[in-house]
């Protein structure tokens, strides 16, 4: 994993959110999938 690689998230709970982090770190590209019933938006710069 480093920069210009697709980093696929399952969840935010737990894990999920320190995931996203080191993904992000490395220069990834991160997408968060996520089983949620109704639509939000988040600022994922919030977590990395």
């Amino acid at each position: 994993m480093g920069p210009g690689s697709r980093v696929g998230v399952a969840g935010l709970g737990g894990p999920g959110h320190l995931a996203v982090k080191v993904a992000v770190a490395l220069g990834a590209m991160t997408s968060v999938i996520s089983d949620v019933r109704y639509r939000f938006v988040l600022d994922m710069s919030d977590l990395g």
